[in-house]
């Protein structure tokens, strides 16, 4: 270059270090004094034909380095490029508590619930259960010749994918493919499964269970908690005064010792070692393999097996048929049954008779006006727009009454066909039915004043009929 002295170059060395962030300077030992003659004009052009362009060091510091040279030196900085910044990389939100606490559930006036601890996280299909949420590129840096510096690219993050989990389509986002428990296990997975299990007892230590799946209690469900689930229940200890809520089947395999308050309640069947002093409730039918003792049951059927087979005390309702070896006690114990199927249908055909005919009045006033409105229209040539608009009206009500009316007809003509049939209920016998058992149907009612053994008692249209 113009002003290159090849003087000064034999005593420097120049280099870079750190991916070309740094550009460093090293000196020879200096000559004699009189000899050392180098000027900073010359140190710049040196550095510039180098091609440092950026972050070189201003003439204050170059002037310094030359004036400390002194003896020998190896890698004095003499530029300092801008390093990139870092890369944002890609990370995982989870959308659930990935480490649970008991907690219990602060109430009203400070108080405390220790049954509701929050432990179980539910979720239902579709819900997102993991967000990814995009890296970033950190800016890029310039190096000591003034080219770019690129950043290191983000990281990338692996969704979590477990059992009865899907990865949505873009990719973003891990969901929930199952209504069930959330499960984040020692793998770092998450997973969805669809049956809770409780290793020992409902009690403190777990708190109420509320589950969208089947639970499954390997020990007791302890006096005063609660189990619901939208599917099975199955409990292999005792109910013990307390509250079970299944949208499927409830399997008891060691009983149920209730209260008044003891609540069991299935949209499906019931089956359970024995039933004491509970109010069971249960859409499909009820199946009890030793005793039914002082409850309130009702069911499609019920059938009380076993060696005992009793069903002493309370009301049972059923809508078809009961079936036990004992029914009521020695001691006259005031036990009734009642067959509550064909009253529930009667009641529904009565509402549905009283809308027919609020609906054929409606009907009859809506024809009467458009009469009128008619003869209106014949004698003037066209109705004024206000009645006009009030002859749309009363037809759009006859329109939808004359099909609320069709559909109502039918649902009246399958309810007086099922009422037609006289459908049978049943009780049988194998033992023994006790003084004090009364049984109720269709407003028949029946006391039974004697020791009944291996019978069997029909419902017809005369009353109560007995079959030995």
């Amino acid at each position: 270059m113009a002003n290159e002295s090849p003087k000064l170059a034999e005593w420097v060395s120049f280099a870079v270090r750190d991916k070309g962030l740094t550009a460093v300077v090293s000196f020879r030992e200096p000559p004699l004094a009189q000899e050392k003659s180098f000027t900073l004009e010359e140190f710049k052009a040196l550095i510039e034909h180098q091609g440092f362009q950026y972050g070189v060091f201003a003439d204050q510091e170059l002037s310094a380095i030359l004036d400390g040279w002194l003896q020998a030196m190896s890698d004095v900085p003499i530029a300092k490029g801008k390093p990139p910044e870092p890369s944002q990389d890609e990370r995982l939100e989870f959308c659930f508590d990935t480490n649970p606490l008991p907690t219990p559930q602060l109430l009203e006036n400070d108080r405390v619930d220790y049954r509701e601890l929050g432990i179980l996280q539910n979720a239902h299909q579709g819900q997102v259960l993991v967000r990814k949420i995009p890296g970033k590129w950190g800016e890029k840096g310039i190096d000591v010749y003034g080219n770019e510096v690129p950043s290191n690219p983000p990281k990338t993050k692996t969704l979590p994918a477990g059992q009865g989990t899907v990865i949505a389509p873009d990719g973003a986002s891990l969901v929930s493919a199952i209504d069930g428990q959330i499960v984040y296990g020692r793998d770092q997975r998450v997973a969805v499964v669809p049956v809770h299990h409780v290793r020992e007892d409902v009690d403190f230590s777990t708190g109420n269970i509320d589950f969208v799946g089947s639970v499954v209690v390997h020990g007791s469900v302890r006096e005063g908690f609660t189990v619901k689930a939208t599917g099975n229940i199955e409990v292999f200890g005792i109910v013990e005064r307390a509250n079970l809520l299944a949208g499927g089947d409830i399997i008891i395999r060691g009983g149920v010792q209730g209260s008044a308050k003891t609540r069991i309640n299935a949209k499906g069947a019931i089956k359970a070692l024995f039933v004491q002093n509970a109010v069971i409730e249960a859409e499909g039918p009820m199946v009890v393999s030793d005793s039914v003792m002082h409850s309130f049951l009702r069911a499609e059927t019920l059938r009380v097996t076993g060696k005992r087979g009793l069903l002493v005390g309370g009301v049972t309702r059923v809508d078809h048929s009961v079936f036990a070896r004992i029914i009521g006690s020695h001691l006259g114990t005031a036990t009734r049954i009642e067959f509550v199927l064909l009253s529930e249908e009667k009641k529904q055909l009565t509402i549905h008779r009283t809308q027919l005919a609020k609906l054929e009045e409606t009907l009859g006033k809506a024809e009467e006006a458009l009469t009128k409105l008619h003869l209106i229209e014949e004698r003037a040539g066209q109705l004024p727009l206000e009645q006009r608009q009030i002859r749309d009206r009363l037809l759009a009500t006859r329109s939808a009454a004359y099909e609320e009316r069709t559909t109502l007809q039918e649902e009246v003509q399958r309810l007086e066909a099922m009422l037609a049939q006289k459908t049978r209920v049943t009780i049988e016998v194998t033992a023994m039915m006790y003084p004090g058992v009364q049984l109720l149907h269709d407003h028949m009612e029946w006391h039974n004043n004697d020791f009944m053994s291996g019978c069997k008692l029909e419902c017809t249209a005369e009353g109560w009929q007995r079959y030995v």
